[in-house]
């Protein structure tokens, strides 16, 4: 199986009433998902799944068009689906506390949000046998599942850019591996390379 994990593209900011903890994207985002889409169809894919938060639903739906089938699954949704939305980007000093592995003013865990994320993604694979899927989701989704592959304790371990696609790759017998992160539709930033890592004995099993 091909797992393409893609980051939403760029919410709309000053969001207000029920859209402030689920803000649709803004006119860059859906631009970024438009370009994202080239990605996902070049590679080619069996399935598509989304985070139930706005943002990643109408990424999906712009990167792949309206036609194309979105199963919603409310577990790949980011772990501050209960607050208020923050932009990552804009700095704000509670994500300090994300980068220290405290997910508590957000009301979960690292363990409870890893337990979440890794589940759901599970089903799908086990669904998804030999095809290639694309889950779009969020930057803190992408990092816990790939933390859980590399069999490490930390939230975040890279940063992926809005609309990025990140590949992992399962075999029976060598369970996930990473085959690329933080790809990028060329066309976004012309001569600039795409970010990756090489592909990496997955080193997890789940019970």
């Amino acid at each position: 199986m091909i797992l393409s994990m893609v980051r939403h593209g760029e919410p709309a900011r000053a969001a207000s009433g029920e859209l402030q903890n689920d803000p649709p994207l803004s006119p860059l985002g859906v631009a970024q998902m438009q370009e994202t889409g080239g990605l996902l169809r070049a590679d080619g894919y069996d399935a598509v799944f989304a985070s139930n938060l706005r943002r990643a639903t109408e990424s999906a739906r712009c990167a792949l068009g309206p036609d194309v089938p979105v199963s919603e699954v409310a577990d790949l949704a980011e772990f501050d689906r209960d607050s208020d939305y923050l932009h990552y980007e804009d700095g704000a000093d509670v994500w300090q506390r994300y980068r220290e592995g405290d997910l508590s003013p957000w009301g979960t865990t690292a363990e409870e949000f890893r337990q979440r994320v890794v589940t759901a993604l599970e089903a799908i694979r086990i669904k998804h046998v030999g095809e290639r899927v694309v889950a779009v989701c969020h930057g803190g989704v992408i990092n816990i599942f790939l933390a859980w592959i590399l069999g490490e304790s930390a939230l975040r371990l890279f940063a992926p850019d809005y609309g990025s696609v990140s590949r992992f790759e399962y075999r029976a017998d060598a369970g996930w591996s990473v085959r690329e992160l933080n790809a990028r539709p060329p066309t976004r930033a012309p001569g600039a390379p795409v970010r990756s890592v090489p592909a990496a004995r997955a080193g997890a099993s789940w019970n």
